[in-house]
């Protein structure tokens, strides 16, 4: 019969000795194998950059040919990778993926104090306005003006405004004036936010911030945080200012006694609160906002009304860089590294203090990048380790478990002790795609020098 086991015929893509059909004769037996040659099985033996070279072991010139044009192509990659810039766009939103879950899972946490020595943040949410009758902050600066002088009568080191002023909210100027009068006449520091581009400005809006920053006669900070192009994420400090405005932050930290250097473009330093149960583990949903002391408006003023003007919570703030701002559903709120795992935004305010603590605790928490010699030698490291772990296991079942799950594992150790010791950061998703290319071209090339194997054998 034509279609008989014995005589049934094997493709010709690939050249497949008699030995490899099962003796017993039988087709399922020789599909089986016929399947497994072109690497269908091969697959969980191999990880999936090398499958490709395993549709024949070594023999036909076609087969050495594709080697030495994958082994070629690998080695340009490296090369590539190597001497590019370090943020690939191809590569960076991995890059930022795994860098958010290195914040989260390996940023500076605090031991005692609970919280930052030198920082406070005062929240304006949602029940203070209500409790006070006002629908939004710019219709606030009356409440702003008692918040300030309640703070200022603590006798803070300094306090920072996260709010910026572009337009008068009333007819009547008198709550304006009255801000304005006590943001002049403050005992303590008072750092004004102020709106830079890409915040969007007219020139009205523009004099009005020009003016009503004269008459405080105080500085003023940008009040601007840098996103992340993509995924609107704040990771870095904002970059230099389009308006000569020092940062609130810097501004803040000179106020708090420190000279910070220039941090315009880096990684903010995360802070996180003392390890407390499954924190140990995993960080809580809160970890982020526990760092500073954080003291809502209802818990500083009284009541509107109240016999009792006395405001217990206010003693805490003495010495403290004090930072006022709002946390409010639909205002000012932005994703964080932390966002990976909460899912949640982070208040500005907030953000600020991250940034403010960062300068104020240089050089011993400030994040730094490999230098560009030192990120390249370090990657011809890995792809030499990556060529020689292909080559030595080149036909080996251990092929893929130690290029995928050992120096993956590697590279997550290497990574880890490098943030964690020293607050050095290395571009994972670079040295992780050199690797698996430095693997395959090891392969590859010993494959190409391989010895074939002749047909029955």
């Amino acid at each position: 019969m034509k279609d008989s086991p014995e005589k049934m015929e094997v493709p010709k893509l690939l050249p497949v000795s008699v030995a490899i059909l099962d003796r017993s004769g039988t087709t399922a037996s020789a599909v089986r194998e016929y399947s497994a040659r072109l690497g269908l099985l091969q697959s969980l033996q191999y990880c999936p950059l090398t499958t490709i070279f395993r549709y024949a072991d070594r023999g036909p010139t076609r087969t050495r040919k594709l080697y030495a044009l994958i082994a070629f192509a690998c080695v340009l990659l490296i090369a590539a990778l190597i001497l590019l810039p370090r943020d690939i766009p191809w590569i960076l939103p991995a890059e930022h993926w795994t860098a958010d879950w290195r914040t989260v899972l390996l940023s500076d946490r605090l031991t005692q104090p609970p919280e930052h020595p030198k920082l406070a943040v005062v929240l304006v949410n949602d029940d203070v306005l209500r409790e006070y009758g006002i629908s939004d902050m710019h219709h606030a600066r009356g409440l702003l003006s008692k918040i300030i002088a309640a703070v200022d009568a603590a006798h803070p080191s300094a306090i920072g405004l996260d709010f910026f002023f572009l337009s008068e909210p009333d007819a009547d100027t008198t709550n304006t004036q009255t801000l304005i009068t006590t943001i002049k006449n403050a005992t303590s520091p008072v750092i004004v936010g102020v709106a830079e581009p890409p915040i969007e400005m007219n020139s009205n809006e523009r004099d009005y911030q020009s003016s009503f920053i004269g008459q405080t006669n105080r500085k003023a900070g940008f009040v601007n945080v840098r996103y992340e192009t993509g995924d609107k994420v704040v990771r870095f400090y904002p970059g230099p200012s389009t308006e000569n405005h020092e940062s609130l932050d810097s501004l803040l930290a000179e106020a708090g006694g420190s000279k910070p250097k220039d941090a315009a473009g880096q990684r903010i330093p995360w802070l996180l609160p003392p390890r407390n149960g499954l924190s140990a583990l995993l960080p809580q949903r809160d970890d982020d906002k526990k760092a500073f002391l954080t003291i809502p408006v209802q818990h500083l003023l009284p009541p509107p009304g109240a016999k009792d003007q006395s405001s217990p919570a206010s003693t805490d703030l003495k010495d403290r860089i004090v930072l006022i701002g709002a946390d409010l559903p639909r205002s000012d709120k932005h994703y964080t590294p932390f966002s990976v795992w909460t899912s949640q935004k982070m208040p500005g305010v907030l953000i600020h203090a991250h940034m403010t603590a960062g300068l104020l605790d240089q050089p011993t928490r400030a994040i730094t990048e490999l230098d560009r010699h030192a990120l390249r030698y370090l990657l011809f490291g890995i792809a030499l380790v990556g060529v020689g772990v292909g080559w030595y296991y080149w036909q080996s079942l251990l092929l893929g478990f130690v290029s995928w799950t050992l120096g993956l594992v590697a590279l997550i150790v290497l990574d880890a002790v490098m943030f964690a010791a020293g607050h050095v950061t290395l571009p994972m998703m670079q040295a992780v795609v050199v690797w698996f290319l430095a693997v395959t071209a090891g392969h590859s090339i010993h494959s190409v020098g391989a010895k074939p194997v002749e047909a029955g054998k």
